[in-house]
């Protein structure tokens, strides 16, 4: 049985993608550092250790650590005071699971602050049990740390969770964690080597509800078979 939702924030829920790209090759120019598209894409979902050491391959010459705090304060400095756009079907999605009795909880790679900005903007406590930051856990996505910590606090085993995500990192991160994922792309393609072991690749927020329904419906049809089995 699915308890509980996991969403992850930037580019799933809200629309901060064109924010992040923006800003990282603006603190790329005022490094000095060649721009990259390619290693944008790469970088999605990612933080902490992991983007540092994957900057740090990039760009040898870079004082990565600084690049980061540079970055991640320029996007604060755009949402500090509205926040981002929501994305399309999000308040749909949350009345949809709230009638249902799913648990929701926020698991983002972004620093706490970024949360809290988004949080407050879109008054998201009232459909939230809470957040969680990978700045909480030793290991940041693709690792499943962050969501299996969201599981711990919502009291549920990662099996009777599903995440939703929009990077190939976040989507890995819940599968290392043996968690269900469905994966709505948004400036990422599908890593081939993960697409089939997915829940479910949904193209916005509206079609994650319309699969739900399928997904809740067989997650009952196994209840009632494995009830089965133990009354027999």
């Amino acid at each position: 049985m699915i308890k509980a939702a996991i969403f992850d924030m930037d580019g799933l829920m809200v629309d901060t993608e064109p924010i992040w790209d923006e800003t990282f090759f603006k603190t790329l120019e005022a490094h000095g550092l060649e721009k990259d598209d390619q290693f944008r894409d790469s970088a999605r979902g990612t933080s902490g250790i992991v983007l540092i050491r994957n900057l740090q391959k990039r760009y040898p010459e870079c004082d990565a650590e600084r690049f980061v705090q540079e970055w991640s304060a320029a996007v604060y400095d755009a949402v500090k005071d509205n926040g981002a756009p929501a994305r399309k079907g999000l308040f749909n999605l949350l009345n949809y699971l709230r009638n249902r009795d799913i648990k929701c909880i926020v698991a983002s790679s972004s620093e706490m602050c970024l949360i809290d900005a988004e949080w407050n903007a879109h008054k998201l406590d009232q459909w939230f049990e809470g957040r969680v930051s990978a700045q909480e856990v030793k290991h940041s996505k693709p690792e499943p740390d962050v969501f299996l910590l969201a599981c711990e606090r919502l009291g549920v085993e990662p099996h009777e969770a599903i995440v939703f995500e929009d990077s190939n990192a976040g989507c890995h991160a819940a599968l290392k964690g043996g968690i269900k994922c469905i994966m709505v792309p948004d400036e990422s393609t599908p890593d081939e080597e993960i697409a089939d072991q997915l829940t479910s690749i949904c193209s916005d927020l509206d079609e994650v509800k319309l699969v739900m329904d399928e997904v809740l419906l067989t997650e009952e049809l196994k209840d009632l078979r494995r009830q089965a089995q133990d009354n027999s």
